[in-house]
């Protein structure tokens, strides 16, 4: 097929997949995609990375040019091979070269690069780059050398080269320089330059080279910080990898360092993304490396600052990206990894001092740190149990935030002192029923997650309330909020468990509420369907009898649900499917046929996961 030669048949025909209407588009792919059969349309879309004057179109052509590059790279003759990287090297040095089209241009360098290095037919490639990174006055070149730089080690790491290694000086140096540039842009770049050239370091000496760029990495996440960079998180990434693999080599910049992670935690002015990061780093050193934090005598200010972070208000149900879900992973990391008789005094007088506390947000931060001590410090909490007890009932008493903070409370004793609150249950049940009813999203769906921890240990004291409280978590299946119906599923169950035989009498109204919602195809609602799967399979253990009429009505439902290729749905038919096994072995066996393909399927992909390395999970 002859190709067409006019630039203005390949402008026109790119400039097609910008347009607005799916048809147009539609048309333009199908055609190129006729055209890209021949290694030559490359060249001709290249021309108009090249020489359109449509931004659009010259993105367009690029990406283009990306993907189908190393397939028809050998196709082409060399004259051309060296005309495209000329031209390419021409882009990125123009000055009015715009960023998206630079960064694009860079891309299709790399391409080449991963190409002819090898085969080492591009000598000079190596000192272009670094030109690029020399250039004064130029920190958008800076920039494009740096990237084409990481990309470099990306190369060598996969073919296990010595190119970093024969050049580790002036790589540091280069890296070092950019660490101190003028250009934000610039740090950032060699900040993710950084994280790729500490996976290069074989030798001793190289590690030591290495660390010695760690305060200038210090200054520029610093520098990132201040100015609300979001992308600061590359630093934090490097400082995560030198506290995992060499913090015996920066016990003297330690003690600083975390002092910096957590100024950063607790200002309010920066934006939660990066505070993330410098709490994260902390928690990691804490449940890694304990004695080493320790050492660092900074125990006591890093528990205020945890209550501190604490006693930020949630947003939200998720509690994702809140200072308080993080300053409680982090007195979580300290109560499980610490010397009890070193964090127990701290946290008790931070918890007494909060209690008292006019602000709720204090209060809430002191029963928290409750919940977490019934996991960390366990034997603690033991004998002190009836003098914290009322604090945490004296909660359900006061403002929102104090009420789901006991309701967490309560949780997490009856997971990890079920026998503690059996005393208590008398009072417990009322309050956790009345929870399910508050006008509050955080209140139910905490009282909810109470109702399902505390069924087990209090099932006397919930059997005589069975009718409201199954009528009521029935009518919270239809709340707008889809974490409250998720959350209330999930309770229902736990409360069918709990009354075995005694679920008889309302075994038929939840089994049509629960077949409803076994069919719904909603992405936004699918975690209620497989919660509903869950509890229909709760249902089928407590009641085999009752459930044997519907078992071929339910599986046919549960097994259409693997049509809707959902990881997390295929979690809970699978566990639905061990369920009728081992209850209904018979009734099961004619549909094991069709559910061995997408076992083999899931298997595979599992394995596919597994062999996909840490660094493609960005």
């Amino acid at each position: 097929m002859a190709l067409p030669q006019d630039p203005n048949f390949w402008e026109s025909l790119l400039a097609q997949l910008l347009e607005p209407d799916t048809k147009v588009i539609n048309e333009a792919t199908a055609k190129l995609t006729e055209l890209l059969a021949s290694a030559q349309s490359i060249v001709h879309i290249f021309e108009r990375l090249s020489n359109s004057g449509n931004m659009g179109v010259r993105h367009q052509a690029a990406l283009l040019v990306r993907r189908r590059l190393k397939d028809n790279w050998s196709s082409l003759a060399p004259n051309v091979r060296d005309g495209m990287k000329d031209t390419l090297a021409n882009i990125i040095l123009h000055q009015a070269t715009p960023r998206p089209i630079r960064k694009a241009s860079a891309d299709i360098i790399s391409v080449i690069a991963r190409i002819a290095i090898p085969e080492g037919s591009w000598p000079n490639y190596f000192p272009f780059v670094v030109s690029l990174i020399q250039t004064e006055g130029r920190g958008d070149l800076r920039e494009t050398g740096f990237y084409l730089l990481q990309q470099i080690m990306e190369l060598a790491l996969d073919l296990e080269s010595e190119l970093v290694s024969q050049n580790f000086k002036d790589i540091t140096d280069l890296i070092c320089k950019g660490l101190q540039d003028s250009s934000m842009d610039v740090r950032v770049q060699s900040m993710a330059c950084m994280n790729t050239f500490v996976e290069c370091l074989n030798l001793e000496n190289e590690v030591d080279i290495f660390l010695a760029l760690l305060p200038h990495l210090i200054n520029t996440i610093k520098v990132c910080v201040d100015e609300h960079e979001e992308r600061v998180a590359i630093g934090f990434e490097v400082l995560n990898y030198i506290a995992e693999s060499h913090i015996g080599r920066i016990q003297h910049l330690l003690p600083d360092l975390l002092v910096f992670m957590l100024t950063i935690g607790t200002n309010l002015d920066i934006p939660i993304t990066i505070r993330q990061k410098a709490l994260m780093f902390l928690e990691f050193v804490i449940s890694t490396k304990p004695k080493t934090f320790v050492k660092s005598n900074l125990l006591e200010p890093t528990i205020q600052v945890a209550f501190q972070l604490m006693t930020e208000e949630e947003e939200d149900i998720s509690g994702e990206d809140t200072g308080s879900k993080y300053g409680a992973q982090l007195l979580d990391s300290m109560a499980l990894v610490m010397p009890t008789n070193l964090i127990w005094p701290l946290i008790m007088n931070n918890v007494s001092n909060f209690l008292k506390h006019n602000n709720p947000e204090y209060r809430k931060a002191a029963i928290n740190a409750i919940a977490i001590l019934a996991e960390g410090c366990v034997e603690e909490v033991e004998e002190i149990f009836d003098e914290l007890m009322p604090c945490v009932l004296n909660g359900f008493n006061q403002e929102n935030a104090v009420r789901q903070a006991s309701c967490i409370a309560i949780a997490e004793f009856a997971k990890n002192l079920p026998d503690f609150i059996i005393p208590y249950g008398e009072q417990l049940v009322p309050i956790m029923i009345r929870g399910i009813q508050d006008s509050q999203d955080l209140v139910r769906v905490k009282s909810c997650y109470a109702i399902s921890e505390c069924s087990a240990s209090l099932k006397e004291y919930f059997m005589p309330h069975i009718e409201p409280l199954l009528k009521r978590l029935v009518e919270m299946l239809t709340d707008s909020n889809v974490e409250v119906q998720e959350i209330a599923v999930g309770a229902l169950s736990a409360i069918v468990e709990m009354a075995e035989e005694s679920i008889a009498p309302y075994f038929s109204p939840i089994m049509e509420v629960m077949k409803k919602w076994m069919v719904i195809t909603d992405k936004k609602q699918i975690m209620i369907r497989a919660r509903a799967t869950e509890c229909v399979a709760t249902l089928a253990s407590v009641q085999k009898e009752l459930f044997l009429p519907h078992f071929t009505d339910c599986i046919n439902i549960v097994l259409s649900g693997l049509q809707l290729d959902n990881a997390e749905l295929r979690v809970f038919i699978y566990g639905y499917c061990e369920h009728m096994a081992r209850l209904y072995t018979e009734q099961l066996t004619p549909y094991v046929d069709g559910l061995v393909p997408y076992l083999f399927a899931s298997i595979e992909s599992m394995d596919a996961f597994n062999n996909i390395p840490e660094d493609d999970f960005t």
